[in-house]
C-alpha cells in the first residue's frame, strides 16, 4: 500500500495531537497532467499483475481514429522490463 502526502500528514498529526487539538493546514496535492495519470494508472496495473504471480508484464493503451491524417493511432506502453515507450506523444507528451 502507497501512502500520499495527505494521509502521511494526517496520521502524524493525529498522533501528535494526544491530549490537544491539533489543526493542520490542508495540503494540496499537484494537480497530474493526463499523461501523469495515465502512467500512475498503468504502474498500479503492472504492479497488480506481478503481485497476482506473473513474472513479467506489459501495459498498453492504444488510442485509434485521432482526427490527424498522419497518424490514426497513438500507443503508450510499459514493456516486460518495465520501460516506458511513448514515441507517438499520447497525451500530448512524446517521450521515447
Amino acid at each position: 500500500m502507497s501512502i500520499t502526502r495527505r494521509l502521511f500528514l494526517r496520521n502524524t498529526a493525529a498522533a501528535g495531537a494526544v491530549g490537544a487539538a491539533v489543526t493542520t493546514p490542508a495540503v494540496a496535492e499537484p494537480e497530474l497532467t493526463p499523461y501523469e495519470k495515465a502512467i500512475w494508472h498503468m504502474r498500479e496495473l503492472e504492479r497488480l499483475a506481478l503481485e497476482d504471480g506473473a513474472s513479467e508484464a506489459c501495459v498498453m493503451v492504444v488510442g485509434f481514429l485521432y482526427p490527424s491524417p498522419s497518424k490514426r493511432t497513438k500507443m503508450l506502453m510499459i514493456g516486460r522490463n518495465g520501460d516506458l515507450s511513448d514515441e507517438d506523444g499520447m497525451f500530448g507528451e512524446a517521450r521515447s
